[in-house]
């Protein structure tokens, strides 16, 4: 009965590999068939994050400190003014807080610009005027542009374009001259 003895081992081999074994897995009605592709060795590339500073703010703007008169102080001191005058003296006066000048005088004696000359002769600005930063700017009708800087709590130096108004009719130019003045 060789023949019988072959189909029972066909059969056996049938069944064996419709139950998995000794073949590749047969999928049943639930199960799914999963293949791994082969391992393939990829280059890698190390990555490496920059570290990133927060941006630093701006600071608003300030003020930029300068030296400050004393407060209330009156300084005084000379134009000069080289021949033009005998003598020529300005005077300023420090508000109380320190942070403007509230009077400004000029004092001549034998003055002479063009078109214009006098014996004695003193010009006032009664206005207040903003120290900013140690330093002052002055537009005065009766003195003309006035500039300084306090170099300390008791001294100022500047320059100033002289406009001198002998109370009638327009002011007159006397020209660009330093002037410098110190705590009395």
């Amino acid at each position: 009965m060789p023949g019988i003895r072959f189909l029972t081992a066909a059969l056996a081999a049938v069944f064996l590999v419709g139950c998995g074994a000794g073949g590749p897995p047969t999928p049943g009605p639930s199960a799914a068939v999963t293949t791994a592709a082969p391992a393939t060795p990829t280059a890698t590339t190390e990555s490496r994050a920059t570290p990133t500073e927060a941006p630093t703010p701006t600071p608003a703007p300030t003020e930029v400190p300068g030296i400050q008169p004393n407060p209330g102080a009156t300084l005084s001191g000379p134009i000069e003014m080289g021949g033009k005058a005998a003598k020529a003296t300005i005077t300023l006066k420090v508000s109380e807080d320190g942070h403007a000048i509230t009077s400004l005088s000029a004092f001549f004696t034998e003055v002479k610009c063009d078109g214009f000359s006098a014996g004695s002769i003193m010009s006032q600005d009664g206005s207040t005027h903003p120290i900013s930063a140690g330093a002052l700017q002055v537009d005065s009708r009766s003195l003309g542009k006035l500039t300084g800087t306090f170099t300390s709590p008791t001294a100022v130096a500047g320059s100033i374009e002289l406009t001198i108004n002998p109370g009638i009719g327009s002011p007159i130019p006397c020209g660009t001259w330093d002037w410098s003045a110190s705590q009395e």
